[in-house]
């Protein structure tokens, strides 16, 4: 099961998000399409590839030890043209994946989506507060950033009192200058719910 193709459920009864890994499959099974139906695609009913309040109950697939692993599934001709797009998907499920993380974690205060930094000039995938008051900016990076692009996001935390720590989607290629600054490029897969960095010296660029 690719990381881009993983489907969020939302609870209709407790208006929240939920994965497929917080509950034994027949539970989900029980919620799903063609019972109780209270499980329905995040994305569609948050006007994702589809008209807002789109109500798609899910159905949970896959069996502890199968081959393959347990998902949540639009029941057949119930998923929008040409599926979600991959992208969309792994970005959403790794702002609030991050978030349940961040929150988890006792030194953290506060952990909020989306959030403008006081200039208003950048938007935080996942704004976390720390004990000590230090700020983090968690930035889920979906597709190639420039290295431009990136050292002006990056100078605009440094200068509202920000760190930002960078995740990439899997398959997509680490800028070049966070190799030449020593700043860890962690890529975040959603299918282990793990991360990993990788350090290193910047290669010379071709001409």
């Amino acid at each position: 099961m690719q990381d881009d193709l993983l489907v969020v459920g939302f609870d209709l009864e407790t208006q929240t998000e939920v994965h497929i890994g917080e509950r034994p499959l027949e539970q989900w099974r029980t919620l799903g399409y063609g019972r109780r139906e209270t499980v329905v695609c995040f994305y569609c009913w948050h006007g994702i590839d589809a008209p807002p309040a789109t109500r798609v109950p899910l159905l949970a697939r896959g069996r502890i030890g199968g081959l393959v692993r347990p998902h949540f599934a639009h029941p057949a001709n119930m998923a929008p043209p040409g599926g979600h797009s991959h992208e969309t998907v792994w970005h959403i499920n790794a702002k609030h994946r991050l978030a349940r993380w961040a929150s988890s974690l006792p030194n953290v205060t506060r952990v909020r989506l989306e959030q403008w930094t006081e200039q208003r000039n950048r938007r935080a995938d996942v704004h976390v507060d720390l004990a000590d008051g230090a700020r983090l900016a968690l930035e889920a990076q979906r597709e190639l950033i420039t290295d431009e692009l990136w050292q002006a996001r990056h100078r605009d935390y440094a200068t509202a009192g920000i760190q930002d720590v960078w995740f990439m989607r899997p398959d997509t290629r680490i800028p070049h200058v966070l190799f030449a600054e020593g700043i860890p490029a962690w890529t975040l897969y959603h299918r282990d719910a793990a991360a990993e960095t990788r350090l290193g010296e910047p290669h010379a660029r071709g001409p």
